[in-house]
């Protein structure tokens, strides 16, 4: 009997470090993809290069595919003009990409934004997944908020 209000305690505590944990993860805030040097402004040559290698409804396409590929309630989108983005070490070259960002609700209801870098390569519509750029120069996505239901 000696035992059991020391496993209570110890169970309380293991819950509260658990929700803690889970409360301290959902407060993300836009630290991570605010950068601490801003990048120099697009270059008007690289934007329509990017631009000319890119199908005449390609925000149409984004906006299909940022629909199709979300499961949150979305507040706002904000979009990139297209820029040139590095394959890699290994592939090489260059391919046109676009950031979009993505504002939503979490699941404590606070507004957080969500960066989705997609490109464009070998004709296929393709996400980076571990996306560091740090989308600024946005203008609104229309073609996307046109699509979303209404509240």
């Amino acid at each position: 009997m000696g035992q059991s209000p020391r496993r209570w305690r110890l169970v309380a505590a293991a819950i509260t470090a658990l929700l803690a944990g889970f409360v301290l993860s959902a407060c993300a805030s836009d630290a991570m993809h605010t950068p601490l040097i801003p990048p120099p402004p697009a270059d008007p040559k690289e934007t329509s290069s990017a631009t000319a290698r890119l199908p005449n409804n390609y925000r149409e396409l984004l906006a299909a595919y940022i629909l199709s590929h979300n499961r949150y309630v979305i507040r706002d989108a904000r979009i990139t003009p297209p820029y040139e983005k590095s394959r890699g070490l290994f592939r090489g070259g260059t391919t046109p990409a676009v950031c979009i960002a993505i504002y939503r609700d979490n699941p404590l209801g606070i507004l957080v934004r969500d960066n989705r870098v997609l490109t464009w390569e070998d004709g296929q519509l393709r996400e980076v997944e571990l996306g560091m750029d740090s989308c600024t120069d946005l203008s609104p996505f229309i073609e996307l908020k046109r699509s979303l239901p209404t509240n």
